[in-house]
Order: C-alpha cells, then sequence, then structure tokens
C-alpha cells in the first residue's frame, strides 16, 4: 500500500496501486545478464532475476511475508530464522486474489497446443517478437471461444502470460550460440525461446500438471 496509506485520514485498503510488467523489459534483463563476461556472475543473477520474476507474476504466498522472510538472515540451513510472520490482512495483490487477474482465466490444452503446434515446431525455437505475437494472434483460442470475453483482454494480460511461462521455466530464454554469451553485441533480436524438456518425465514441463497448480496459473481445462 506504501505512501498513499500514510495521511491522517487514511483508510488501509482504500489506496492501491498497480504496476504493469512488460515483456520486453523483462527481456532487457536477461540481455544486461548474458552480456556479463562472468559466467559466475550471469548464473547468479540469473537465479536473482528468477526470485524476483517469480515473486511478481506466480505469487504462492502473502507478498509481506515473502519479502520479510527473504531479508530475514538465514540460519546454517539456509532457512530464515523468523517464521512467524504474519498475512497482511488484503492488503496485498496476493491476499486480495488479485493475482489470478493478470492473465484472466485461460484454457490451458488450448494454449498447450498452440505451443506445440503453432510456435514450437518441433521443440524449435523462436524469437522473442515471435513468441510474444503467437500468444496475442491466438487469444481466441487461448482465453476462450467467447468474442466479448476476449474483446475484455487486455496487452497486460498478454505480457502477464508471457512472463509466468518463463517464469515457471516451461520456456527458457536463451541464445542459439554458447559464444554469444558474455559478448556486449548481443542483441535482443539474437536470443530466443524454447520450450523446456522435463528431465524425470522425460517430456516437456507443460505437461507436469502439477507444475500449474504449485504455480498458481489460472487455468482451466476446455473452452469457456
Amino acid at each position: 500500500m506504501g505512501r498513499v496509506d500514510r495521511g491522517h485520514d487514511a483508510v488501509p485498503g482504500d489506496h492501491r496501486y498497480e504496476i504493469f510488467l512488460s515483456f520486453n523489459v523483462v527481456m532487457n534483463l536477461f540481455l544486461r545478464i548474458f552480456q556479463n563476461s562472468s559466467s559466475a556472475v550471469r548464473a547468479h543473477e540469473i537465479e536473482q532475476l528468477f526470485i524476483v520474476l517469480r515473486f511478481l507474476v506466480l505469487p504462492t504466498i502473502c507478498y509481506h511475508i515473502f519479502i520479510e522472510q527473504y531479508f530475514e538472515p538465514m540460519d546454517s540451513f539456509g532457512k530464515p530464522l523468523h517464521l512467524d510472520a504474519m498475512p497482511c490482512g488484503n492488503l496485498c495483490t496476493y491476499c486480495l486474489g488479485d493475482h489470478c487477474n493478470f492473465t484472466l482465466q485461460f484454457d490451458r490444452e488450448a494454449l498447450k497446443q498452440i505451443l506445440l503446434a503453432d510456435v514450437f515446431h518441433p521443440e524449435s525455437r523462436v524469437t522473442l517478437a515471435n513468441f510474444q505475437k503467437a500468444i496475442t494472434k491466438n487469444m481466441l483460442p487461448i482465453w476462450g471461444n467467447d468474442e466479448i470475453f476476449v474483446k475484455t483482454i487486455k496487452p497486460q494480460h498478454v505480457h502477464a502470460l508471457c512472463l509466468q511461462l518463463v517464469a515457471a521455466e516451461f520456456v527458457v530464454v536463451t541464445v542459439p550460440n554458447e559464444k554469444l554469451l558474455g559478448s556486449k553485441k548481443l542483441n535482443k533480436s539474437e536470443m530466443y525461446v524454447g520450450l523446456v524438456k522435463d528431465e524425470l518425465a522425460r517430456s516437456f514441463r507443460i505437461f507436469n500438471q502439477s507444475l500449474w497448480e504449485n504455480f498458481n496459473f489460472n487455468f482451466r481445462d476446455g473452452p469457456r
């Protein structure tokens, strides 16, 4: 809620602010990381980027609890010393349930079929722009065969879905040649998105139903 609720007559919950994350802006962060000449620094920064990205677009606990635990001192096992943080009381996106509206409810099966048949065929990589364009051009089947409802879909819902697929590692952001890593000459047009294999299941991660549920995707199976 921030400073907007610090006035003398402010009532908690009366005000809210929203942050919009652009798929392109987050991809700029990946680009800057890929341009770093140190592989150790790249690995650390990618790990931190995924922590923040999941926190923002795929929250699984109260935002305030997450922040408190993240910045708490850790014990020798890497666990926060204080785990008694309480939920914020419906003052954050997660506790209000608004995180489900990042994408609005979409048809998971339709999305999987589009990714497998129309985007990655087979197991191919696509440019960042074409990945986002594929989601945009297929809004009708992804969000349901209801033209009135689809008209409510906004650009931020498309950006959120693209970012959630990245955050859950259903797709991976990469470069076609590892020799490009660490090069300041690398640009976004050389970056690609590809499906991620599940090593244990020997199939794509998007087929693992428990992952969709663990990450709290706002999905359904079948048309609206």
